[in-house]
């Protein structure tokens, strides 16, 4: 007896799917570095915005609390 050997359809859809976790691993991590390119620079700016404000709140406490001292008489103890 000899058996024919048929290739199917499916025999194919063997091989493609083979590959395909390695495309969607790629694409993934591909997706993962552009959201970072694009977050990492913007947290940046972020934090470096809210330190300048803060800053900025910290000096003006700062200057408050000296008016304030220069406001008081020179006889007054402080002590």
């Amino acid at each position: 007896m000899i058996y024919m050997q048929s290739f199917s359809r499916y025999s194919r859809s063997v091989s493609t799917a083979q590959n395909g976790p390695q495309t969607n691993t790629k694409a993934s991590s591909e997706a993962l570095l552009a959201s970072l390119t694009i977050i990492v620079p913007m947290m940046l700016v972020l934090v470096i915005l809210g330190y300048k404000k803060y800053r900025i709140k910290v000096v003006q406490a700062q200057i408050a609390a000296l008016e304030k001292a220069w406001k008081l008489s020179p006889s007054k103890e402080i002590f």
